[in-house]
């Protein structure tokens, strides 16, 4: 179903890679500004393809989302987020993934007990 040319697609990804280390070594130079300027580096690349730059900054544990760690671990997942990325966003982004689970866990033990009371309190 899906024919490719192997050639082809290493050209194309070497022309991503070229772009990808210019941007890495010229962190004052954007995608957008490349793009104003006409330059020969994004003359095939699609803006579409490109990941937002709030998305390419991110420094991800394991490659797990940060909110993910607060939301299992808890305050632990904060911790590990805080120690190992040292990026403040990405910090936040756990300690939020922490309090979701902790309103959640909390609704939904109020849950379990409000209706273990009722059940309780009909049989009497």
């Amino acid at each position: 179903m899906f024919n490719f040319e192997i050639d082809e697609v290493n050209t194309e990804l070497a022309q991503v890679e070229e772009l990808d280390q210019y941007l890495d070594q010229n962190e004052n130079v954007s995608f957008a500004e490349l793009q104003a300027t006409n330059s020969e580096l994004v003359a095939n690349v699609s803006d579409q393809a490109m990941m937002s730059p709030a998305m390419a900054k991110r420094h991800r544990v394991l490659g797990i989302p940060s909110w993910i760690w607060g939301c299992v671990f808890g305050v632990a997942g904060v911790a590990i987020v805080y120690f190992v990325s040292e990026n403040k966003d990405e910090t936040k982004e756990a300690l939020w993934g922490c309090v979701g689970a902790t309103v959640v866990g909390l609704i939904l033990y109020f849950a379990v007990f409000a209706a273990a009371a009722s059940t309780a309190a009909s049989t009497i």
